[in-house]
């Protein structure tokens, strides 16, 4: 703001056009009060004054050095180069190096420790830099990159830490680990590890989203930070290390709506086949909806083809919240009642959907069972969906007639798993959800309860259709009950019990179970006995550890006339069922890494025959595409036979080149060779509104085809569109037209949306963007709404710009989750305007968008010197903070004096300034505002 005059009285100092404003603080930080305390001198900011540079300008001063300067592939510079009598630490994990070199915020108790983290992708995880994570979490550990040595203690003195990368062993409160060198890169400025690493070394959970360059620290244990970042003076020494006007962003509530519009997601299909039987031509859709009703969040899944109006139909209402506080004093994190799945529930039950109601105050990212999750969703037709942990392929899944997806027991890793789901629409549209799940002893924290429980006619929907229209077992229709609790006893053990009552053929079964989950060093196990009130009873034991970086499980089931929705009822039950599995990475010289996967299983049942089988998988990337192979061995041997076979898959998918590849080969070596089944699919950008596809699928059994199919899409504002055809050697050709859109009504000015994105499951926030003339932060009078403003949602762009009516609808943020939305400056037409509030935290739920004004205000500029009067002597004064305090006593502004005592409050907003000394450490502290203007 050019400001026309500044006025000045010994109590306040007025900006034109002042609201009831901010206070004038001062006091020198590090030195005790004197008689001889500074005093600080404001003049008024001129366009034309030289400016210092601000703490952003020197953080993308040392952003470019790094990606300019910074050794490439791990080598060390000759001043680098350690004494010769140190023993240099070799050069590890030559996968990190600039090309994935990245700069990340930190955050801790949503306070930032730093915007400038420095850190590595590594092979879909993340490594950072150990003394960088020791500095801003105030652990006492020194790091020599040289030696690839590091020592200190955290928590408190007796808790020491000790690392030798030389040796592959690392001390961790006294008890030796190895693990795994590739988990390490070294370069000259820091021994890099990752973050599965750290989470194992110290108490801590770090989750990360690579795309929003965001870092968030999770404690498991309180670090002394904590209890001063929750203290007064803690939170001004951080602040004081903060840009000017850099705050956390105020929390916007959303509260639920007794009735809302909804959100609809929809897919249609034309489709014309000509075979030898002659031609048919066929028309299906499908309609996922979300709204909220009575103050609760629905979801609506439709069905409709040319045979039937609606042959499936599900609905649910319910809510869920992270930080669960729903149902007063259950704390429940969800709950919902309609069309629901059931949990499956180890040794006794499957997952089923149903008619029926869930409650769970467990995390909403907590593992369904001990070392495995399900997962599951809706998807629309033509859709397919991709699932990836840490970076490895482990399958794909078309879409169902049912409209959904399900991945069933996936494996879990000790540590943290990154799960991926990439889904992809029949018009090349492409997104991910990313789950970052921490697996290990401390799941239940000591005196915590939780719980969940589900009820559900089995395979019967709310409103119209069935799960199986065959009900070949009879148990369509019939009840499932389940409920599970668990609760902390100490750090390293829990209790847990459950009961279920399940259909299965001959009727209905109860069943009670109790266990313990412990941990006995680095060994974390399970212990379960489970009674079925009919008859028969079954126990398991399992343990999983981690070595060197491998991951160790073994597991093993005893049953006694037991049957269940998990052991099928048989007249040659199942008396022993045994497992183990080996998950890791290896180095392989001029290739990436390479993570693997052995599993061994072995069965008996009554009569004595034995299945054993031995399952392994080793995957790679190859020019940004995974690899995966599986090989299964089986034998199945009884006393008048046996039996060998050897069948395997192997798996593509990602981008090679330009182009995304997908392809399945599957094929068997023993009884004999013989490949079944190969697809391959593959598609590409022709430019910036046209998307092209193209594959092959052979079928070589004795009747089997092949397949050629192509493609052509593109994705428009309102809709996207696709044509594909596929020509088969069995004289079959099938042409299919794709229509996809989504739509919404944006709550502040009622406009229906039309957009080719999927909405129905994303979170959405209406933002209106004026000049606030007036200064009284409300829409009125002659504000003047600002048009081309774009917004950062947790630190991504959006491309959505305002209209002329200043207002931006924002869609495909996360949801259930905090995320941070804020206007952009550089996209404002004046250097000096700023908004107010600059950005909001939100947690955003599907089916309903929150709405927020950014009121935009002329600002201005103050700078001065601070010195310290001696007599007829005057000293410029250094670190010395200057602060604009709200009428409320709350930090407005802050910045602190350079080495010369020079001082810039830039982006001040109009308000009023005056001298306030009530706060003890400015109490004895002469504060004089010198000049006139």
């Amino acid at each position: 703001m050019r400001v026309n005059a500044w006025e000045f009285t010994e109590h306040r100092m007025l900006v034109q056009k002042p609201p009831p404003g901010p206070v004038f603080r001062a006091w020198q930080t590090g030195h005790p009060s004197s008689a001889d305390a500074p005093s600080v001198r404001l003049s008024a900011a001129r366009p034309q004054s030289i400016r210092r540079l601000s703490r952003k300008s020197a953080l993308i001063g040392l952003v470019a050095s790094a990606l300019f300067c910074a050794p490439a592939h791990g080598k060390t510079t000759p001043a680098d180069t350690p004494a010769p009598t140190e023993q240099p630490a070799p050069v590890i994990n030559p996968v990190a190096n600039e090309d994935n070199f990245l700069i990340l915020e930190a955050q801790l108790l949503n306070f930032t420790l730093t915007e400038g983290m420095t850190g590595y992708l590594n092979e879909g995880s993340l490594l950072l830099p150990l003394s960088e994570f020791a500095e801003i979490l105030e652990l006492a550990i020194g790091v020599s990159p040289g030696t690839g040595k590091a020592d200190g203690w955290f928590l408190s003195e007796n808790r020491l830490f000790s690392l030798d990368i030389n040796r592959g062993i690392a001390v961790i409160d006294g008890k030796t680990r190895p693990f795994n060198p590739l988990l390490i890169a070294i370069f000259s400025d820091d021994i890099y590890v990752d973050v599965r690493l750290l989470a194992d070394w110290f108490p801590i959970d770090i989750k990360f989203n690579l795309s929003n360059l965001l870092i968030r620290f999770e404690t498991r244990e309180p670090f002394p930070i904590e209890q001063q970042l929750n203290r007064k003076d803690r939170r001004t020494r951080l602040l004081s290390k903060k840009e000017a006007g850099d705050s956390r962003f105020p929390k916007l509530p959303l509260p639920y709506q007794t009735i809302s519009w909804p959100v609809s997601d929809t897919s249609m299909e034309f489709s014309f086949r000509s075979s030898d039987d002659g031609d048919v031509r066929g028309f299906s859709q499908t309609t996922f909806m979300t709204a909220e009703i009575g103050k609760l969040s629905a979801d609506l899944f439709l069905n409709a083809n040319d045979q039937s109006f609606i042959p499936q139909a599900r609905f649910k209402l319910g809510k869920k919240d992270p930080n669960a506080e729903l149902l007063g004093g259950a704390k429940a994190t969800e709950f919902a009642m309609g069309d629901i799945v059931t949990p499956s529930q180890a040794l006794v039950a499957n997952s089923n959907l149903g008619r029926g109601v869930f409650i769970s105050n467990l995390p909403l990212d907590n593992p369904s069972e001990f070392d495995r999750i399900t997962l599951d969703g809706d998807l629309p037709s033509g859709w397919e969906v991709e699932l990836y942990r840490n970076e490895v392929l482990l399958d794909f899944r078309a879409s169902r007639a049912d409209g959904r997806y399900i991945f069933e027991d996936v494996p879990l890793l000790f540590g943290v798993n990154v799960l991926r789901i990439a889904f992809f629409g029949p018009q090349g549209q492409t997104r991910d959800e990313i789950r970052q799940i921490r697996f290990g002893p401390d799941q239940t924290k000591p005196g915590e309860f939780r719980y969940r429980f589900a009820a559900n006619q089995q395979g019967r929907q709310l409103l119209v259709g069935d799960v199986d229209t065959t009900d070949e077992d009879g148990t369509q229709g019939k009840l499932n009950l389940l409920g599970e609790f668990s609760t902390g006893i100490t750090r390293n053990l829990s209790f847990i019990a459950s009961f279920a009552s399940i259909p299965l053929t001959d009727g209905h079964h109860q069943y009670l179970t109790t266990g313990a989950r412990t941990a006995i060093g680095d060994v974390y196990g399970r212990f379960d006995v489970v009674r079925d009130l009919s008859e028969g009873w079954a126990m398991q034991l399992g343990a999983q550890t981690s070595i060197a970086g491998v991951t160790a499980i073994a597991e093993h089931i005893r049953l006694f006339d037991f049957e269940s929705g998990q052991y099928a009822p048989s007249s040659d039950p199942t008396e022993h069922d045994s497992s183990g599995r080996l998950e890791g990475t290896v180095q392989v010289p001029g290739i990436a890494q390479v993570p693997y996967s052995f599993t061994a299983t072995h069965k008996q049942v009554r009569s004595g025959t034995t299945t054993s089988a031995v399952n392994n998988r080793l995957s790679t990337a190859i020019s940004g595409a995974t690899v995966t192979n599986s090989v299964k061995w089986s034998r199945t041997k009884s006393e008048t036979s046996r039996t060998t076979t050897v069948d395997g898959s192997f798996l593509v998918g990602g981008r090679i080149r330009d182009a995304r590849v997908r392809g399945q080969l599957s094929y068997a070596v023993k009884p004999e060779p013989d490949i079944s089944a190969s697809s391959l699919t593959a598609d590409w950008r022709i430019n910036k509104d046209l998307n092209a596809s193209a594959g092959v699928n052979v079928d070589f059994s004795e009747a089997g085809a092949t397949t050629l199919s192509g493609g052509i899409n593109s994705t428009f504002d309102l809709a996207a569109v696709g044509l594909n055809v596929d020509y088969s050697t069995n004289n079959d050709l099938n042409a299919r037209l794709n229509l996809s859109f989504s739509s919404a009504r944006d709550p502040r000015s009622g406009d229906l949306l039309v957009r080719a994105e999927r909405m129905a499951d994303a979170g959405s926030i209406s933002v209106r963007v004026f000049l606030d003339d007036n200064y009284n932060g409300v829409f009125d009078g002659d504000d003047r709404p600002l048009e081309g403003i774009q917004f950062k949602a947790d630190g991504t762009t959006n491309n959505t710009k305002t209209g002329k009516d200043g207002i931006a609808f924002l869609t495909g943020l996360e949801t259930y989750q905090n995320i941070d939305v804020e206007l952009i400056k550089g996209t404002m037409e004046d250097p000096y305007w700023v908004s107010q509030p600059e950005g909001v935290s939100v947690v955003l739920r599907p089916g309903i968008a929150a709405q927020v004004d950014f009121p935009v205000v002329t600002t201005g500029e103050i700078d001065g010197t601070v010195y310290q009067r001696k007599g007829e002597w005057a000293n410029e004064v250094r670190d010395v903070i200057v602060q604009l305090v709200n009428a409320d006593g709350t930090v407005a502004h802050q910045t602190e004096s350079a080495f010369d005592g020079f001082y810039l409050l830039d982006f001040v907003r109009p308000g009023t300034l005056r001298r306030d000394n009530q706060d003890e450490r400015v109490a004895s502290i002469k504060v004089r505002v010198a000049g006139s203007w």
